[in-house]
């Protein structure tokens, strides 16, 4: 019973590995429940260097990861997921012993559920060893590659001889994965939920994706589909009406002369991701167009999550430039889904003040959104409509075109915090703040409010 309550509290600070070393320290208890969090995944991602290969160098791995302790006897049960991201080093075999370190990783951790393999940068010969242990990894269901298993017939050979996986994700998918994914799909139709194909899918055909739907369309709840120029949006709508039980979908978006025919029935849809490039011309044009675009997608669907990413571009001083409004587009939310929406991610969008008003005030169940928006809103209209927010957790404003000298000084976060409950967090162009709450020993509630820093893992670590 101590250990579950131990258990139960950590599980709350899962992404904050710091405080989980520190608490690892405290006793045996600790150090175990501490463990299971620290090591239920394990990521070697090195980042991108100039000089990346140093012939001095004896051991293959130069960057921060838990890879190295994980594979201790103590730890390697406790491995649930394992990531092989970033720039590996390009040097071979035998000289480089990278690829042996993986391969004996995956062979001790007896537990792995979940897998991903997508470096930007390796050897050809990094994970053939690796790829041949996976269909002996009885409780796998998660694999995520990219051409790094892909690029011969021999390791697509391997890959495709797992079964069992509830969810794949190919990046870049190229003809040799692509010939023989159906055959693969048919293999996995009774267990598959998830298909995400992502990045750079110009080799997938109008007669590609229609490959694939016989063996899809009795269980797929989540499908994502990056760039192709081949795919228009009526073979997307087609594809995604054989999908009766879809639920989660992501698209990304780029502007097609020809106006779609048909309209997708999801009646299952609630949430909705958008990807679309940086390098596209954010005017009025562009605005009504995608906005016309993701409305007849979610049209006929129970609408609770809306997403729209910029591709490559997370940078917050971006939102600060001269955008268009999607006023059009939010309309459309407060009229047909309203009474569901609970999260809206829209960074580069501006909403107008009134607008933003009848967004607040119709969509009651709000838990977090991400808008681009006028300083003059933030200061008065979000504040005045902030109090009948009872869901809302989360707040975060991109603050268009501000004056030079402007800024939103910590009085006005705690003018802002002392109006909600309920709200956690408040960021505004990238800087977030975090409402502290006490009571005092006369039993009166007390706010404060400050900076918030999210939880780095070991392996995002600069220094």
């Amino acid at each position: 019973m101590y250990y579950d309550l131990i258990l139960c509290s950590l599980q709350f600070h899962g992404d904050d590995y710091g405080m989980l070393e520190r608490c690892a320290l405290v006793s045996r208890d600790f150090n175990r429940a501490a463990s299971s969090l620290l090591y239920r995944r394990v990521v070697l991602s090195p980042p991108l260097r100039l000089h990346q290969l140093d012939l001095r160098k004896a051991s293959p791995i130069d960057s921060l990861t838990n890879l190295l302790s994980a594979v201790l006897p103590r730890y390697a049960p406790l491995v649930l997921g394992l990531e092989i991201s970033g720039f590996l080093s390009e040097r071979g075999p035998p000289r480089n012993t990278l690829n042996s370190v993986i391969s004996d990783a995956v062979e001790k951790f007896t537990n792995l559920n979940s897998i991903k393999f997508i470096p930007n940068r390796y050897h050809p010969d990094f994970f053939v060893d690796s790829l041949k242990m996976l269909p002996g990894l009885a409780s796998l269901q998660e694999l995520c590659v990219n051409a790094s298993c892909t690029d011969d017939e021999a390791k697509v050979q391997t890959l495709t001889q797992l079964r069992g996986l509830r969810k794949l994700a190919l990046h870049s998918p190229g003809r040799l994965i692509l010939q023989t994914l159906p055959a693969w799909l048919e293999r996995l139709q009774t267990t598959l939920d998830e298909l995400h194909l992502l990045d750079n899918c110009g080799s997938i055909t109008p007669g590609v994706l229609k490959s694939f739907l016989p063996h899809l369309s009795e269980r797929l709840k989540a499908f994502s589909m990056g760039l192709s120029y081949s795919i228009s949006d009526d073979d997307i709508s087609a594809f995604v009406d054989g999908l009766p039980e879809l639920q989660q979908l992501q698209l990304t978006y780029y502007y097609q002369i020809k106006a779609p025919v048909r309209k997708p029935r999801l009646p299952k849809l609630w949430s909705f991701t958008v990807m679309r490039s940086r390098y596209l011309l954010d005017d009025t044009d562009h605005a009504r167009h995608i906005s016309a675009w993701i409305r007849r997608i979610i049209s006929a669907s129970p609408l609770e999550v809306l997403n729209i990413v910029t591709e490559g571009n997370d940078d917050d001083g971006v939102i600060r430039r001269c955008c268009s409004a999607y006023d059009g587009l939010v309309d459309h939310l407060i009229a047909k889904h309203s009474s569901k929406l609970r999260r809206l991610e829209m960074k580069h969008c501006l909403v107008t003040t009134d607008t933003f008003r009848k967004l607040l005030t119709s969509c009651q169940l709000l838990e977090n959104f991400y808008l681009a928006v006028d300083r003059v809103l933030l200061a008065h209209t979000f504040s005045q409509l902030l109090p009948s927010l009872v869901n809302l957790r989360s707040a975060s404003f991109g603050i268009h075109n501000p004056k030079r000298r402007w800024r939103f000084e910590k009085d006005d976060v705690l003018e802002v915090m002392e109006r909600s409950h309920a709200l956690r967090l408040l960021s505004v162009n990238g800087t977030c703040w975090e409402s502290l709450r006490g009571f005092s020993q006369d039993g009166v509630l007390s706010v404060a409010v400050a900076l918030y820093h999210p939880p780095v893992p070991p392996w995002q670590r600069t220094t």
